[in-house]
């Protein structure tokens, strides 16, 4: 090996430089990233509607969006996800689609499809997934007056609409947070005495949290879609469910 280096300097010495070179030029032109530059197939549709039952925006908005969407260009699975006030659609496609001009897709099939949606429904929001979207900042939000679920609010619906609103914040998540539930503890014994069964009274309060969306009034050409919302949001309301004996008798909840 060492004879063969004294005997070809010039060889050599050449070869060398030429790695040289390569390696500079690698270096200047060789992009680095901490992620690749990859499009994840998935499309996001929010909606949000804040009178409306997880049954509502099910049936008047989630699946007239689902329809709508059925014949997008490399479309592989749909999957909805609603809830009191807010629902979702999950659009996953082929890899290798263009993400770009399937959003642009999906926002053009969401403007012929506003037509179907009930009019104070506003337009839902589409929004992209990428492989980049890692949290630029986290806030942590803490008190020694408040209560976690007062501060929970004040997260949801203060904090998070004013980051909103910030120009270039796309999107911001909140997570950790509290949400009010009421617990019924059942009286057995005085269920016993009034002739009322566990299974009747969550049928009560099932047929109580029921919002009816099927009712349409027509005058001349105009028409228009009535609901009747009976959501069991305040404590109060809670009380005053009728829960129906065997006998037929109704007595209120807080009974």
């Amino acid at each position: 090996m060492f004879r063969f280096l004294l005997h070809r300097p010039v060889a050599v010495g050449m070869s060398f430089l030429a790695i040289a070179i390569l390696g500079v030029l690698a270096y200047l032109n060789l992009p680095v990233s901490l992620m690749p530059d990859a499009s994840v197939p998935r499309l996001r549709v929010e909606v949000a509607y804040p009178e409306g039952s997880p049954l509502y925006i099910e049936q008047s908005i989630l699946r007239p969006l689902r329809s709508a969407f059925q014949g997008l260009y490399q479309i592989e699975r749909i999957e909805s996800i609603s809830a009191s006030g807010t629902g979702q659609l999950e659009l996953s496609f082929s890899f290798g689609t263009n993400m770009r001009l399937a959003y642009i897709e999906v926002n053009e099939k969401m403007d012929q499809a506003m037509s179907s949606l009930p009019r104070e429904v506003d337009r839902p929001v589409v929004k992209r997934s990428e492989s980049t979207d890692i949290p630029l900042a986290r806030l942590q939000l803490t008190s020694e007056t408040y209560s976690r679920q007062e501060l929970s609010d004040l997260g949801r619906f203060v904090v998070r609409r004013r980051l909103e609103q910030i120009e270039g914040v796309s999107l911001v998540e909140m997570n950790g947070g509290e949400k009010r539930v009421f617990r019924i503890i059942p009286n057995t014994v005085t269920m016993a005495t009034l002739g009322i069964s566990l299974d009747k009274m969550i049928q009560s309060l099932v047929a109580a949290n029921t919002t009816l969306n099927q009712i349409k009034v027509r005058e001349g050409i105009y028409e228009f879609d009535i609901t009747f919302d009976n959501l069991l949001a305040d404590p109060e309301n809670l009380k005053r469910v009728q829960v129906y004996s065997q006998s037929g008798d109704a007595v209120p909840l807080e009974s």
